[in-house]
């Protein structure tokens, strides 16, 4: 028997957190990625932009006990070609999420946040989370009814359908997805600031900033989702 002896060579590349969360408009006329909620709901006729109904209707109806439902990556080039079948016809598209991977859908649902011109839960209100996040829960509570701290009504239909869904995922124990990793896994996608400006400069600075606010966000959604689950509102105005 002959041993051969391999050398594996591993490289590591950190990437800016403003450029995994680009937040690009469409490239697409009528598209709805990267085009506000209330565009696209008004455009739709809905309350709740079609592909965030329909990705989540998929996933309660045949995913909730896959295994790291929301953790685990579809296929990138099936995730690019569902999203290009919504960004041409949405209510067309929704027929092909019944024979397609749930991973895929997962990743499609996460990739329409990431993409939003701003955070779901808006850059105004972000600070104020930020704030009031180390509060106990009767000051936080506080801090958000305090002040203009609100959001619009397309904002807020949405924000109530993506936690109402997280927390029933988060109560199915087969897919091992607690309310913990959900935080970790949607925090930045869904509180996350549009980037005021784009550098490629990398920093131990930036690095320990950018690890600080995804900690943070991760926070705040726990935060809300925890209510959620407990069948409290989120305390902000809407």
């Amino acid at each position: 028997m002959v041993l051969i002896q391999v050398q594996l060579t591993l490289s590591l590349k950190y990437v800016n957190s403003q450029q995994t969360l680009s937040r690009t408009p469409s490239a697409v006329k009528g598209g709805i990625f990267g085009v506000k909620l209330g565009v696209v709901a008004t455009r739709e006729g809905v309350q709740v932009p079609i592909i965030v109904t329909s990705c989540i209707e998929e996933v309660e109806n045949r995913g909730l006990g896959e295994t790291g439902l929301y953790r685990v990556s579809g296929l990138s080039g099936q995730i690019q070609s569902l999203k290009k079948a919504y960004e041409r016809n949405s209510r067309g598209a929704v027929q092909l999420l019944a024979d397609t991977d749930i991973h895929v859908v997962t990743c499609l649902l996460k990739l329409y946040y990431r993409e939003l011109p701003e955070a779901l839960f808006t850059d105004h209100l972000y600070p104020h989370l930020v704030e009031g996040i180390s509060l106990s829960d009767p000051e936080l509570d506080h801090c958000l009814q305090s002040g203009d701290v609100s959001i619009s009504h397309s904002s807020s239909q949405v924000c109530v359908s993506i936690l109402t869904h997280l927390v029933r995922v988060s109560q199915t124990a087969e897919n091992k997805m607690s309310i913990n990793n959900l935080s970790t896994v949607f925090g930045p996608t869904l509180l996350k600031p549009a980037a005021k400006t784009q550098t490629s400069v990398v920093s131990v600075d930036l690095f320990y900033e950018g690890t600080r606010d995804v900690m943070m966000q991760t926070s705040i959604l726990h935060y809300f989702l925890t209510l959620r689950a407990k069948g409290r509102d989120f305390g902000i105005k809407m």
